[in-house]
């Protein structure tokens, strides 16, 4: 499997973005994102599992109204960047490339391109 880019030109169809339609697909509008005219909402989702405990988050940001698509990945118990996924100088560990997939899975379901 190809790598993912940490930083690619992700978009969605502007027939799907509605508020309505990302709700349902549980996105949540993000006070720290979002203003007046530019309402930003997100998704978080468990991409690495411990036993029970989800440790790996990743996190799609989409802009309502440009259809921009933003991707992160974090530590879920500090919510610090997870650095592992980001840094990949030295090429893609097991773990970043099955979150690539697990990433990549969600991308489908939800119809974002750009990522191929």
């Amino acid at each position: 499997m190809k790598p993912l880019n940490t930083n690619p030109k992700l978009f969605i169809s502007k027939k799907k973005l509605n508020a309505h339609w990302l709700e349902k697909n549980r996105f949540y509008w993000s006070r720290i994102f979002s203003d007046s005219d530019n309402p930003v909402y997100f998704h978080r989702f468990t991409v690495w599992n411990y036993g029970n405990a989800g440790i790996i988050e990743a996190e799609i940001r989409i802009d309502i109204n440009t259809g921009n698509v933003r991707i992160g990945c974090y530590d879920g118990g500090s919510r610090a960047l997870y650095a592992s996924w980001y840094s990949r100088d030295t090429g893609n560990s097991e773990v970043v490339t099955k979150i690539d997939a697990k990433i990549i899975d969600k991308f489908k379901e939800l119809g974002i391109k750009g990522w191929e």
